[in-house]
């Protein structure tokens, strides 16, 4: 998989706040893992035919961004590290921003003890200032050391505390407050009758995630050489789960080695991970821990907001986004001469949808560049119930965006992008996104036809 790679494009009439505002939204991006790399381009100097680092102009600039300490966030290197991957290398790290700031950055650098020792007091002092400004980075709850896995001393006791603990307090679990984790919860009862039988409840789970008064999920921990799948530790906290003083219609269990989620009704897991992989998926494990995707299931096949992340890192209203190649997945008219269009696309490694609204006049061009049974096809389906169309990816467009305010929907807040420009459009009747959504199909959307 390819490394995940953010570059923050600086200009220099950024304002010393506009680069702290910039370092904040690095700093949390580094803490919550979404990047694997972070480095910085200086923009506004495309014409001049002088490297970067022979501006004093650019120099100065890089100074203040180690007086800031903003190079505590960047990557090591750049230049130096060969592992660096191709979309990183048109970047500065940390060590490119010092060595700018003072003069003494080249095309060809050798990376001597000298130099690298007074990079790393450099970095250090630029640490210190960080943390004085915006606090220190936040410990990695979910770093863990597998091979402990391997002792006979990493028991059930050792699971629920170094593994199920933080990945709780990472999900907002606390031991009190509105989001709740209940440890240990005992029975007055401890059966649940099948028929006439009483069926006997060995466990008392690890924890009992709540909402307020309302539980939301039972977990319980097993030691490292325990299955979770398909076992009679799947069954006991199942029945602890049904149970009339719980009722908690989800359940999981965790073995240090893999995490699996199951739903009374269904009898396989709706997710086994290992506990390894967490920190790296944690989108997707969070979908099965959180209260609005534990009350409300069916929002686990939603897509992150595409203008949410982008607003997350930093994009204001003010500036446009480009999009090329944008592929249409689904239009539709949300109002009297105001349309709708949607597709996923992915940021840092993250599926995310992304919604354009716009007016009647960049429709009709989009219109004006398809075949003439094609935008048949589209005037009709926006001009009757549903009012939408699948155009599965086969219309291709370039314009341009920007934020726009943020809508509450029926279950998640979204932003959706609003289209400035257009410059482009192109139909290819061989791109397919596959097999149409039965929810469309059950919704009566029909699709764009060859």
């Amino acid at each position: 998989m390819s490394e995940r790679v953010l570059t923050v494009d600086l200009g220099l009439d950024a304002t010393d706040p506009d680069l702290l505002d910039q370092m904040r939204i690095m700093k949390r991006v580094r803490e919550e893992h979404r990047y694997d790399r972070i480095v910085c381009t200086i923009r506004g100097f495309t014409g001049d035919p002088r490297e970067l680092y022979d501006i004093p102009e650019v120099r100065a600039y890089c100074n203040r961004l180690v007086d800031l300490g903003f190079i505590s966030y960047l990557d090591f290197s750049t230049l130096f590290d060969p592992k660096t991957p191709e979309l990183a290398r048109h970047g500065w790290g940390a060590s490119e921003v010092w060595l700018c700031s003072e003069g003494r950055l080249k095309a060809h650098n050798p990376l001597t003890r000298e130099i690298l020792n007074e990079l790393q007091q450099a970095i250090l002092k630029s640490n210190e200032r960080a943390d004085a400004g915006l606090g220190p980075m936040l410990r990695d709850e979910l770093a863990f050391d597998n091979a402990a896995l391997d002792s006979p001393n990493f028991k059930e006791d050792a699971v629920r505390e170094d593994i199920i603990a933080p990945i709780l307090r990472k999900a907002g679990y606390r031991a009190t407050g509105s989001l709740r984790m209940e440890r240990s919860r005992s029975l007055a009862h401890p059966f649940v009758m099948i028929g006439s039988k009483k069926h006997k409840i060995n466990i008392v789970p690890d924890y009992t995630l709540y909402e307020g008064s309302e539980p939301l999920l039972v977990l319980e921990a097993k030691a490292p050489g325990e299955s979770i799948i398909h076992s009679v530790h799947v069954e006991q906290t199942y029945s602890y789960a049904i149970h009339p003083d719980v009722r908690c219609v989800h359940y999981a269990l965790c073995n240090g080695r893999q995490l699996a989620f199951y739903h009374i009704n269904k009898s396989e897991p709706l997710l086994i991970i290992d506990c390894k992989d967490v920190r790296a998926k944690w989108e997707r494990v969070e979908k099965y821990l959180l209260p609005r995707y534990l009350k409300t299931p069916e929002l686990r096949q939603f897509h992150a907001d595409f203008g949410l992340q982008a607003k997350q890192m930093g994009i204001t209203p003010q500036e446009e986004i480009v999009f090329e190649g944008f592929l249409v997945q689904h239009l539709a008219k949300s109002a009297e001469s105001y349309y709708i269009a949607s597709s996923t696309c992915n940021i840092g490694g993250l599926e995310c949808m992304a919604t354009f609204d716009f007016g009647q006049d960049v429709l009709d061009r989009i219109l004006q560049a398809l075949p003439a049974p094609q935008t048949a096809q589209f005037r009709t389906a926006l001009s009757r119930m549903p009012y939408s169309i699948d155009v599965d990816a086969k219309v291709r467009i370039l314009w341009a965006a920007r934020l726009g305010n943020p809508i509450q929907g029926p279950h998640e807040e979204f932003i959706p992008m609003i289209v400035t420009e257009l410059f482009k459009v192109e139909y290819d009747p061989s791109l397919t996104v596959g097999p149409q959504d039965p929810a469309a199909v059950q919704a009566g959307v029909p699709r764009l036809q060859i």
